[in-house]
């Protein structure tokens, strides 16, 4: 798998590369909750939208979600004002984590905050800090 040079495979991928290692496929989950409790792979069957995806390169994953605190601090910056939401009053806004997130190959920016709420690491507040009521924030 990692010679495919994927950060991100489908779960029916993982089937196809256990199957040709000759695991059976009622076994597969539980290989890959084993290489997951090592830290070879992330995979979390319990959390819609990434229980159909094995993350091979946790390190990957963890440089993704970094992009969010690694924001360049400029005035040029097109998310300026929600930069500043997130630094001084710890309130992450969904078009900044869109924004951060949009490349994080084949894991959608939404598939990360649920990972987030997963391990409680963020929780969905609503406030009167960001002026656009639909987008989603946490805290």
């Amino acid at each position: 798998v990692r010679e495919s040079k994927k950060n991100v495979v489908t779960f029916e991928y993982a089937c196809a590369v256990g199957a040709a290692c000759k695991i059976n496929p009622e076994d597969i989950p539980v290989a890959l909750m084993f290489y997951h409790e090592l830290g070879v792979v992330l995979f979390y069957p319990h959390i819609e939208g990434l229980r159909d995806k094995v993350i091979v390169s946790p390190k990957w994953f963890v440089d993704c979600l970094g992009k969010v605190l690694t924001l360049p601090e400029n005035k040029d910056c097109e998310h300026l004002q929600l930069w500043k939401l997130l630094r001084e009053k710890g309130i992450l806004v969904q078009p900044l984590y869109v924004a951060a997130w949009k490349n994080c190959e084949s894991v959608e920016p939404e598939e990360i905050m649920k990972l987030l709420v997963n391990f409680h690491l963020a929780a969905e507040v609503k406030t009167n800090e960001y002026h656009d009521s639909s987008a989603k924030q946490f805290f």
